[in-house]
């Protein structure tokens, strides 16, 4: 299974969509403080897991420059020529998961 592509929206330091292709043998997460390397890896573990444990201190996930309010992270995973694709999304008080394999997609309201 490989990360192929991410996009974030509403996420942490991430208040606009951003979509990024990880699709490569190497990754260089590289930049100035405060530019989103450490939201980019937050953002992949909490579509993986939907939550990330430091964050029960300090509050929501969600950007203070979300459009809409909500935190969404669409991650793409390739396994075996099959796409995987994960999305989560929170508003602060509801979380949704989706995930599709193939043609089939699963839904839930947490």
């Amino acid at each position: 299974m490989r990360l192929k592509s991410i996009t974030i929206e509403g996420f942490r330091a991430f208040g606009r969509q951003v979509t990024i292709d990880l699709d490569a043998d190497v990754i260089l997460l590289q930049g100035a403080n405060g530019l989103g390397k450490t939201s980019l890896l937050d953002a992949i573990l909490w579509s993986l897991s939907g939550a990330i444990s430091r964050f029960r201190q300090r509050g929501s996930p969600i950007s203070m420059y979300a459009r809409e309010g909500r935190a969404r992270v669409e991650l793409t995973l390739a396994d075996d020529g099959a796409d995987i694709v994960i999305v989560r999304a929170s508003d602060g008080e509801d979380d949704f998961v989706r995930l599709r394999v193939g043609g089939e997609e699963l839904e839930r309201t947490i």
